[in-house]
């Protein structure tokens, strides 16, 4: 069971979103998904993926498919004092905006 995430596009609003795609064991076979996902930050450590919309073909497995499209990864080993301040996917993976205060850059 393998996860893959690529560029989705741009909403209506014009945010980037992320494709999702993984598959989910049955008893009628490998099932196969692609969800689009927003982006976001959480506490300034933390990269959220969320879905906007579950494919509704398949009654009762929404939470199914959430537990494989949805995911949050911390982003640790930052120097103290930085955080990260935006996500954006973008066509070439997702770029990552940092910022800080009271940042030691030398010993």
């Amino acid at each position: 069971m393998g996860i893959t995430t690529g560029y989705g596009g741009k909403d209506a609003a014009g945010q980037g979103l992320v494709k999702v795609t993984g598959s989910l064991p049955l008893p009628m076979g490998q099932v196969r998904r692609s969800v689009l996902s927003t982006v976001s930050l959480v506490d300034g450590t933390t990269v959220r993926v969320h879905a906007e919309k579950v494919p509704d073909d398949l009654p009762g497995l929404e939470g199914l498919i959430r537990k494989k499209t949805d995911f949050d990864r911390q982003i640790t080993g930052l120097p103290r004092g930085v955080k990260l301040t935006k996500v954006t996917p973008a066509s070439d993976g997702i770029d990552i905006e940092l910022g800080g205060t009271d940042v030691r850059l030398a010993g």
